[in-house]
Parts: structure tokens; C-alpha cells; sequence
């Protein structure tokens, strides 16, 4: 139905609310050792009062230190720490999204689940494929992400044009914020719900409309009802390549400068560990996670190159 429920909301509907007040101090402090050795050190307070009555407050560092022996080449490392408080479609906001939802199995059938549960339906129009509601409902109780980042590598200066870079990257964030797993397997919820089983801890069901020609049957599962939890971590590295050039172009072209920028990046890792010792997840390579990445997935290789042309001082 396209209004599961008879709710007032329509098809993928987004709401949120709160508020919150921000208090935020920070400092930075240049060393520089040597002419080929320097440092920077940072480090930033943020307090948050929200609406909610929750609060949050927390200190991140930052250090950045580059050795630069000659002009041509030089070694840089970045050690930070992150801190994100959650949004306030995660502490107080709802999210709404259809997705297909069948009783059948592969070869046409109805599933050994929801035989009886269809019968109950005289077999009609009701238990067909349809659209269930995944309904994803902030959680006024989630705690913070915290950042580890490090990152490290060379920049070498072969021509006075042209430069490459190549980078280690390395991030991890404890209490990583993410909709409920066990909220997104639809067709376990359902199971379950429609067997008269206990349901995962923080799900649960909304009754779709009942069945015009079955009203006293127990009706199919409208929204699937799942909040946002912290998971214990997720955790990400690899390698980003890049190159920078920037010439004017010979002969008569000499008035237009040409300004070329690429970047690569390989993932070798991205995994999730998921709540309630769940185990871990790795998406490196495919096309998850769905609900962060927006299907877009998480390639091992990506990479992008542009190119500018200037004609003098335009």
C-alpha cells in the first residue's frame, strides 16, 4: 500500500528535529625545528547542549610534521583525532524507505513460513509481492564518534611544474553511528513477526491496512520500526596517489596555461564491526554498505583527473 498503516506520511518521507548549543575553543602552535624540519601542533574543545537534555564535550588534537631535505622532495605525517556528534536526524528524526517484500521462494511457491499465514488470506491479492516500509528512528541516546586518523607519506618535485605525492592513510571510528542491522533484514522481520516470534531487541512492527477480504486475519508487516545504534568500530585504510601540473603551452599557445590536477585511491580495507558482537563486515570492493554509501559502493580503485586552461589572467 502506498500508505502502509493509513499513516499521514507519504513515500520515503524524511523528518528531523532538535537543537543544540555549541561552545568551541582552539589553538595552533608552529615549530619549526629546522629549515628542513617543521611541526604543527592544534587542538580544539567543542561542547554541545542540545535540546534533548544530552550533552556532549570533547578534545581533539592534531600534529603535522614535514621533513624537507631539498626543494625537490619531502616526508610529511599527519597524526588527528575526530569528534562527531550525532545529527539530529539520528537523535530525533524519522526515515522512511520502501523496499520489495515477498512470502514466495525462488521457484514461485509460497515459503514454508507463510503457507498458513496466506491461506488465512484465501491466497489473495494481499500476500503478493509488495512494498514494506523500513522506518529508521533516531535514538536520543547515541553516543558520539570518535576519530583515530594517521596518514603519512612523500612529495617529490621532479620538474618545477610538476608534482607527486603518495600517501598512507589510516582511519577508525569508535562508536560509529549506523541504523540497526537487524532493522534492515526484511524478510527475517517479517518471518518472525508473522510466526508470532519474539522480535530482535529495539524492532518493531507496524501492521500494514488489514485485508478487505480477510479483515480478522493477522495483517502483513506495514513499516519495520529500527533505531540508530552505535556499532563498536568501522575502519578504513589505503594508499592515495597524486599529481599536480601547472605550464603554459608552447609556440603560439603560449598565452594559455594549462593547470592539470589527478588523485587515485586504493582501499584495502573498510570494515565495519557490528553491534551486539555481530561480527564484522568488509565492504572493500563491493557495493556496500548501501544505506552510507547510497549504493554507490566502496571500489577498491578510484580516481579522477581534471584539467584547467587559462588564457592569460582570465
Amino acid at each position: 500500500a502506498a500508505n502502509p498503516g493509513a499513516q499521514y506520511w507519504q513515500i520515503n518521507p524524511v523528518n528531523a528535529q532538535g537543537s543544540r548549543w555549541v561552545e568551541s575553543g582552539f589553538w595552533e602552535l608552529g615549530l619549526p625545528f629546522h629549515k628542513m624540519l617543521k611541526a604543527d601542533l592544534a587542538g580544539r574543545y567543542d561542547n554541545y547542549s542540545t535540546s534533548t537534555g544530552v550533552g556532549y564535550r570533547h578534545y581533539t588534537p592534531q600534529a603535522n610534521v614535514v621533513f624537507k631535505p631539498v626543494d625537490q622532495f619531502a616526508l610529511r605525517g599527519t597524526f588527528s583525532r575526530g569528534f562527531r556528534v550525532p545529527s539530529f536526524s539520528e537523535t530525533g528524526g524519522q526515515t522512511v524507505g520502501y523496499i520489495n517484500n515477498s512470502f514466495f521462494n525462488s521457484s514461485g511457491a509460497y515459503q514454508s513460513w507463510a503457507a498458513n499465514w496466506a491461506a488465512q488470506h484465501n491466497n489473495s491479492s494481499y500476500t503478493q509481492p509488495y512494498y514494506v516500509g523500513l522506518n529508521s528512528i533516531g535514538n536520543p541516546n547515541l553516543k558520539p564518534e570518535i576519530a583515530t586518523n594517521f596518514s603519512g607519506g612523500a612529495v617529490i618535485k621532479p620538474l618545477p611544474w610538476t608534482t607527486l605525492s603518495a600517501d598512507y592513510y589510516y582511519i577508525k571510528k569508535s562508536n560509529y553511528i549506523m541504523g540497526n542491522p537487524e532493522g534492515q533484514n526484511a524478510g527475517g522481520i517479517t518471518q518472525a513477526y508473522i510466526n508470532g516470534e519474539t522480535l530482535p531487541d529495539g524492532i518493531t512492527v507496524t501492521p500494514d491496512t488489514a485485508d478487505p477480504a480477510a479483515p480478522n486475519a493477522l495483517p502483513r508487516p506495514g513499516l519495520i520500526n529500527y533505531s540508530y545504534v552505535n556499532a563498536p568500530w568501522m575502519r578504513t585504510d589505503g594508499v592515495q596517489l597524486g599529481f599536480t601540473a601547472s605550464h603554459r603551452l608552447p609556440g603560439v599557445l603560449h598565452d594559455i596555461n594549462w593547470y592539470s590536477k589527478g588523485e587515485m585511491t586504493y582501499v584495502r580495507r573498510f570494515s565495519i564491526a557490528l553491534p551486539g558482537g555481530g561480527g564484522v563486515e568488509e565492504f572493500a570492493g563491493t557495493i556496500g554498505p548501501y544505506n552510507t554509501t547510497s549504493a554507490s559502493g566502496s571500489p577498491r580503485w578510484k580516481a579522477n583527473w581534471a584539467n584547467t586552461f587559462m588564457w592569460r589572467k582570465l
